[in-house]
């Protein structure tokens, strides 16, 4: 790599840190979908 083992350390930190927040947001969406595809409306109204 060339450049610094600081600078590559905080370039691999943000680079998982993003990649958790999308697969975060991405997860919480397929749950959701799935929760209201299987389940169907009248048992989210239970909560």
């Amino acid at each position: 790599m060339g450049c610094s083992p600081i600078k590559a350390a905080r370039e691999l930190g943000s680079e998982r840190r993003e990649t958790v927040r999308s697969l975060s947001v991405a997860g919480a969406g397929d749950l959701r979908g799935a929760v209201l595809s299987t389940r169907g409306p009248g048992w989210t109204n239970q909560w």
